[in-house]
């Protein structure tokens, strides 16, 4: 754990120096900080070994198929092609965890500091969140996340090509990108309070229809185990699903303060869309675990999201308590998802230099 809290406090420390660097037009300072909270991450992600359950049991075995045979069946032909890479320099199985580290925290660095209202919270977010120790197991989905959201921009800006392409592009190495495609048309629906009040009833009520649609649809398929196979005991907290229905009250309470003056904030509404897919997906989450897969797809734009709720909170001393309660939040499902939990089998955390 001391390697995660030194990951944490010292991201925490490098983004509020680039606040003082920015005042003080302290250009090197700036750029020292910058340099430091991406490199400090992506090293630490970059140089694991067996931390993250899929590590061995997945991505090792890719690896070594690829290597043997040239390629590997039911995984994505753009992620045989990122181990092709990796085997043009190496034959050693770490050049592949080095590369996905660097795509994940490149589009996340990039996703952060060009769109965050609070740097330091975004990144605080995205550690204590857990999605940072998601991205060391369930590798591959986990970047297709990071990449989705360095997208909203173009949701924001309506650049449908940039937005299309890129998301057709990270299919190739998940299909589960492409259950963004539709989200771009989603995310400018206004949906007032009531419709969404009908919305979760209607998907609680169907429920039972729900997971045998889904069962047909993935007969067959690798997703089925997660269905009614091996993975169909879903074992996710109820945290993260909490977290996200608060997070979504405060979009609406804000959006309605915006309408009273008058105002409509795009990227609020978009993020709010997407809040509200994540939690149709909790509502299915007592029914089958892939609606936790699907689900995180969804709740991680929070990175983005609760800066910009906080940024609209005028009040210095309600401001000081969301921060707080988010901070304390936050802590606590790092506290119990990976120090108590061991979630994504993270811990003990042991590098390449280990082995």
């Amino acid at each position: 754990m001391i390697v995660y809290f030194f990951m944490i406090i010292s991201t925490v420390i490098m983004t509020t120096g680039i606040k003082k660097a920015k005042k003080l037009e302290n250009k090197g300072l700036e750029l020292g900080c910058k340099i430091m909270i991406f490199l400090i991450p992506f090293l630490i992600m970059s140089l694991r070994y067996d931390v993250g359950q899929d590590y061995l049991y997945t991505y090792v075995p890719i690896f070594e198929t690829v290597k043997a045979i040239g390629e590997y069946n039911n995984v994505e032909f753009g992620y045989v092609l990122l181990n092709k890479l990796v085997l043009l320099f190496t034959n050693d199985y770490a050049g592949i965890f080095m590369l996905t580290s660097a795509i994940f925290c490149v589009f996340i660095y990039k996703a952060i500091m060009r769109s965050s209202k609070d740097i330091t919270l975004s990144f605080y977010i995205l550690f204590a969140s857990c999605f940072f120790f998601y991205a060391m197991n369930v590798m591959r989905q986990s970047i297709v996340i990071a990449i989705f959201i360095y997208c909203i921009r173009y949701i924001k800006e309506r650049n449908v090509m940039k937005y299309m392409m890129i998301i057709i592009l990270a299919s190739f190495i998940h299909k589960i990108a492409l259950i963004f495609i539709p989200v771009y048309f989603v995310s400018y629906f206004k949906i007032k309070p009531k419709l969404l009040i009908i919305i979760a009833i209607v998907v609680v009520i169907a429920q039972p229809l729900i997971y045998n649609l889904i069962v047909k649809f993935t007969a067959g398929t690798k997703y089925e185990n997660y269905i009614t196979g091996r993975y169909s005991v879903s074992e996710s907290s109820m945290i993260s699903p909490l977290i996200n229905f608060s997070t979504l009250i405060l979009c609406y309470y804000y959006k309605q303060k915006d309408k009273k003056n008058g105002e409509f904030d795009d990227e609020l509404n978009i993020l709010t869309n997407i809040h509200i897919l994540a939690l149709i997906c909790s509502l299915l989450l007592g029914s089958f675990p892939l609606a936790s897969r699907i689900f995180v797809n969804f709740y991680h734009v929070q990175i983005l999201t609760i800066p910009l709720l906080l940024s609209k909170e005028k009040r210095k001393d309600i401001r000081r308590l969301l921060y707080l309660g988010y901070y304390m939040a936050f802590g606590f499902n790092f506290i119990y998802s990976v120090g108590m939990k061991n979630g994504n089998k993270v811990l003990p955390y042991r590098t390449i230099f280990d082995r």
